[in-house]
């Protein structure tokens, strides 16, 4: 398959790339093995270009087992759950060590937006939002206000599911705890 357009910049860990076709000219069967790759490194000297940490690669002595791994997640565990004062369990998403930050904010407002503007089209904005209403009344779920930016934050976006012929749950709530954010890899 073509695509029109030209070479693309894409920034990755070790700086940007440009990545595309090198003549426009001739046929397209003619061009296909032909690309070209230009990287423009401004961030790392070439002695840390050198080092293979720079671009994630480690060695196997610096890579903890899966069992430590499991061993270090279960102390994390039992170290941080707590209970609140009703004699509910708290506990912390289990965030894998050194890892950077996420935050889904982004992905998790726009799928909002979507499924709010689905409701409404619908007419069932009003009864998706009476369940969560109820839930709130419940105390299974709570407002969160704004947080500082310093915090870990991981937002778990949901759609409506719509069974108009259910008697017990015409629309319904799923969630996607497993969504990731819109950072790349490279970054």
């Amino acid at each position: 398959m073509h695509l029109e357009g030209g070479p693309v910049a894409i920034e990755t860990k070790l700086g940007w790339t440009i990545v595309g076709e090198t003549d426009r000219g001739r046929n397209f069967e003619e061009t296909l093995g032909e690309s070209v790759m230009y990287m423009s490194v401004t961030d790392y000297s070439i002695t840390q270009l050198w080092d293979l940490d720079t671009i994630g690669v480690r060695d196997n002595v610096e890579v903890k087992s899966q069992q430590q791994q499991e061993m270090e997640a279960k102390d994390r565990f039992l170290q941080k759950i707590s209970r609140d004062p009703s004699g509910r369990y708290i506990v912390e998403l289990p965030w894998r060590e050194g890892h950077p930050p996420l935050s889904n904010k982004e992905v998790a407002v726009k799928r909002l937006q979507a499924t709010t503007k689905k409701l409404k089209e619908k007419g069932l904005f009003e009864v998706y939002g009476k369940l969560f209403e109820d839930w709130e009344a419940e105390d299974f779920i709570e407002e969160v206000g704004e947080r500082s930016s310093g915090n870990v934050e991981h937002y778990i976006p949901h759609r409506a599911v719509i069974k108009p012929g259910s008697l017990t749950t015409p629309i319904r709530p799923v969630f996607d705890a497993s969504c990731g954010s819109k950072m790349s890899p490279f970054k």
